[in-house]
């Protein structure tokens, strides 16, 4: 038995089907003089040969099928199998738990922001939307499993709904239109082993969206028709994306999921709006499948706010940072924020903090924003070339222990210095200290707020100290700025 995996490696070569999901196999090492007597060399080659030992994958994928089988047990990352084989993953579970309640504080700030910047949008002809995903663990709550089937309170999903409606923010509720349509659809809105909605799912609210967009705009759009939807058991990403993950030898059992054929109406004299979407995944279903290209013009995605996809031929990412935020908003005619239930506590990932700063600035301000964007790109790029050039990243991870800090931590300290390298004989710039602070305790408030584990470190602080969430935030960004120039003056 144990001879298996060598014959499969060195002499039948035989295909093996890799592993879904976020798996990262160690890589091969050579040894030398300095690796093989500090003692380096060793572990690192257990670990390449532990993950690329023959037949692994097979027996993985038989260890995981016995365990779902056997037990309902899954080895997949913060995934839950609930009733009647209804997969789930932890964080929507939570959500509709109420545990990642961000506080009613929070959802008014957030939402006072939210509503400057839809009415500044719109004096320039603008539409500013929320979109609100559904859930999966709202959708099919009878199956979700103990001990998380208890209902929360209070939920970042109802509290935002309220306060958009009380502070008349415009927004378009699909968890609320699927939950209308869950007893009369004529086909799923949510497969069994996935966690976005179906494809005729995002179908259906795509069409509705366009609608929606149609009563803004008082303009004709494009739209398709349905000449044929057919069922199969065989899945379409991503109807089955977390029972792929699962890594099992047979495919968990599922009802079979619709799937429409559509043909599009004539594209002329109608209006194609320019778009950008600032969303999770569940838009991304949506862009995949072409739906968005084939209605709008000049349409980008920006996921999480940290990835432009605009449908370049050569499937190419681009970094938001690294362009101008006013131009890149104002070029549009709708701008869209959508986040599903679980996504909520983070909606925006930090674009409406930098879109609202940048409306509420001065002038002077504004162009200091615009610097300090344009650092956070070519820092961030920095990163990047790091850790795609072995020879540097290892120098990197040397000095890391030599140093006693995380490789994160060195990898900023590096970018920073090849950054003040680079630029060590740029002309300097005048600047007003009132507005240096400004941008600066803006910058940290935007940094707060797209941290979970730093916003919760203020919500903490806000009751120790007996003042409103925003208080607390602007208390701690003040004083950073102020050390941060101190610093500088040194």
């Amino acid at each position: 038995m144990l001879w298996i995996p060598i014959l499969q490696e060195f002499v039948f070569k035989h295909y093996e089907k890799p592993l879904s999901g976020s798996i990262v196999l160690a890589n091969d090492v050579k040894a030398d003089i300095k690796s093989w007597f500090d003692g380096t060399f060793a572990p690192a080659k257990e670990k390449y040969l532990n993950d690329h030992f023959g037949f692994r994958n097979r027996f993985l994928r038989l260890a995981d099928q016995l365990n779902y089988s056997l037990f309902h047990a899954v080895s997949a990352k913060d995934v839950v199998v609930g009733k009647k084989g209804f997969l789930y993953e932890v964080k929507y579970l939570q959500a509709y738990a109420g545990i990642d309640f961000i506080g009613d504080d929070e959802v008014k700030s957030r939402f006072q922001k939210i509503k400057f910047i839809q009415d500044t949008l719109e004096k320039k002809g603008i539409h500013l939307v929320l979109l609100f995903a559904p859930g999966k663990a709202s959708f099919y709550p009878e199956y979700i499993p103990a001990p998380y089937e208890v209902k929360g309170q209070k939920t970042n999903y109802e509290y935002f709904v309220a306060e958009a409606n009380k502070q008349k923010v415009k927004y378009l509720d699909f968890n609320k239109l699927f939950m209308q349509l869950k007893s009369t659809s004529r086909y799923p809105l949510y497969p069994q082993t996935g966690i976005h909605w179906s494809v005729y799912g995002m179908h259906l609210a795509f069409d509705t969206l366009v609608k929606f967009m149609e009563h803004q705009s008082q303009k004709k759009m494009r739209h398709y028709d349905y000449y044929d939807v057919y069922m199969s058991s065989d899945l379409i990403t991503p109807d089955g994306d977390i029972g792929d993950g699962l890594n099992l030898y047979e495919e968990p059992l599922h009802y079979p999921m619709a799937y429409p054929h559509i043909k599009w109406q004539d594209s002329a004299n109608v209006f194609h709006p320019k778009v950008l979407s600032v969303c999770d995944s569940y838009w991304m279903g949506m862009y995949f499948l072409g739906l968005p290209s084939r209605t709008f013009q000049n349409h980008e995605m920006w996921y999480y706010n940290k990835m432009i996809y605009n449908n370049d031929p050569q499937g190419k990412t681009y970094d938001p940072a690294d362009y101008d935020l006013k131009t890149s908003i104002e070029k549009n005619d709708f701008i869209f924020i959508m986040a599903t239930e679980a996504s909520l506590k983070l909606m925006g990932w930090g674009f409406i903090e930098e879109v609202y700063a940048m409306y509420k600035a001065s002038p002077a301000v504004y162009e200091v924003l615009k610097k300090q964007r344009k650092y956070n790109a070519e820092i961030n790029q920095i990163k990047i070339n790091m850790h795609t050039d072995l020879n540097w990243l290892k120098q990197v991870q040397k000095q890391a222990k030599e140093l006693k800090i995380s490789l994160d931590s060195c990898v900023q300290l590096n970018a920073e210095y090849m950054y003040k390298e680079n630029h060590q004989n740029d002309l300097p710039q005048a600047s007003n200290g009132s507005d240096v602070f400004a941008m600066r305790k803006d910058f940290y408030v935007n940094e707060i707020h797209k941290d979970p584990k730093w916003l919760k470190i203020e919500q903490d602080k806000s009751k120790k100290w007996k003042v409103s969430l925003d208080s607390a935030i602007s208390i701690d960004a003040a004083f950073m700025a102020n050390e941060e120039i101190r610093n500088d003056k040194k």
